[in-house]
């Protein structure tokens, strides 16, 4: 398979590289650094570029079958100035795939752009709002944009990342978060990505994962 990914050089787009060439896939990876991403492999091309350019965007989807964007703030200090990351350049990710004709999306937001059952006192009414909220705003227009739009989509909503080890098991929802999420390794969140991305169990459906 053909895949268009997005964040590449992340932890997540990482791990999803790696399981994915390992499978025999092709990937064309869009990187604003391109030099930053350090692979190589004969299945492998990296475009320069971000996504808050559509012309770039419409690029890398050229001669591939599936988008897998897994692109995201980096740390909390970020969170606090989203600068519409999500809401902007997811949207303009929607737009490039509907000029290119392109329908099968897998997008990554989180579990927290919902209330949760198990938050504490302190994550609900101090961290998130200082920290995380104005983030999880911008994902929600984000997520408002695909369930409105015509593409054949996978929105995956992981709980805290770690860098954890590859397992291959974890809990899968498509009725809402989960009420008592734990932690979920990079590895296991591209591994459900891969999954999805060759099998397609939950188009056009909203996922929650979580050990």
């Amino acid at each position: 398979m053909r895949i268009a990914l997005l964040g590449a050089t992340g932890g997540t787009g990482l791990s999803f590289l790696e399981q994915a060439l390992g499978n025999g896939h092709t990937i064309k990876a869009l990187a604003r650094t391109p030099e930053n991403l350090t692979i190589n492999h004969p299945n492998l091309v990296i475009q320069a570029g971000n996504v808050f350019t559509v012309s770039s965007l419409t690029s890398l989807m050229q001669d591939t079958d599936v988008v897998v964007s897994v692109f995201g703030i980096s740390g909390i200090w970020q969170a606090r100035k989203p600068r519409g990351l999500y809401s902007i350049g997811g949207t303009n990710v929607i737009k490039a795939m509907q000029e290119t004709g392109h329908k099968r999306l897998l997008a990554v937001t989180s579990s927290g752009v919902e209330p949760q059952p198990n938050d504490g006192f302190f994550f609900k009414y101090i961290f998130k709002p200082l920290f995380l909220e104005k983030m999880y705003e911008d994902m929600r227009i984000l997520e408002k944009n695909i369930l409105t739009s015509n593409l054949d989509y996978t929105i995956v909503r992981p709980p805290y990342l770690t860098d954890g080890p590859l397992t291959g098991q974890y809990r899968i929802s498509a009725t809402g978060n989960f009420a008592d999420d734990k932690d979920l390794s990079r590895a296991d969140l591209a591994h459900f990505l891969l999954h999805e991305t060759e099998q397609s169990g939950y188009i056009r459906k909203t996922v929650a994962l979580s050990y």
